[in-house]
């Protein structure tokens, strides 16, 4: 390693790995960036999970303040972690209110995604494209198997039959 590299904190350098790793269009792993980083598998699954986090909140201007909220109570509560004195009953608290900012920044997120899918990301939208072409075909092999001259014919014989 370089000298830079080792100035530089691990989860920095696991950021910057998993960008570099994405933007050539390789799949971000542990092992892919543990050959670019170093790092044990425990720090390095730690990180590329908050980079995954990170790359999911794709805010609009508004939830700014809900993230820079949300970042100054988990700089807390990562204070207060450390110290041995810290009152529990906060810890719970301020732990709680990280959990509702992060569940309504996700929920912010959600709805605007839902009312912009075209800037889901191209493998997100090849997912959607992927299943509701298996929608399509199991809906329409439904209708051909419910509605062909042979399986109304044989259904109509069957209702004859039991009267």
């Amino acid at each position: 390693m370089e000298n830079n590299e080792i100035a530089t904190p691990l989860r920095e350098r696991v950021f910057q790995a998993c960008q570099d790793i994405e933007d050539n269009g390789q799949k971000v792993t542990r092992e892919s960036v543990k050959a670019i980083t170093g790092g044990s598998y425990r720090d390095l699954s730690r990180y590329i999970r908050e980079w995954r986090d990170s790359r999911k909140l794709v805010v609009q201007t508004t939830q700014s303040e809900v993230i820079t909220q949300t970042e100054n109570n988990v700089q807390t509560l990562e204070n207060d972690l450390l110290d041995p004195h810290a009152d529990i009953a906060e810890i719970i608290h301020e732990g709680a209110e990280v959990a509702a900012e992060l569940i309504l920044t996700k929920q912010s997120v959600v709805s605007y995604f839902l009312q912009n899918p075209h800037q889901l990301p191209d493998n997100l939208k090849q997912k959607i494209k992927d299943n509701s072409n298996v929608i399509r075909s199991g809906r329409e092999q439904h209708y051909k198997e419910r509605y062909n001259s042979e399986s109304l014919t044989k259904r109509a014989l069957d209702q004859i039959k039991k009267k």
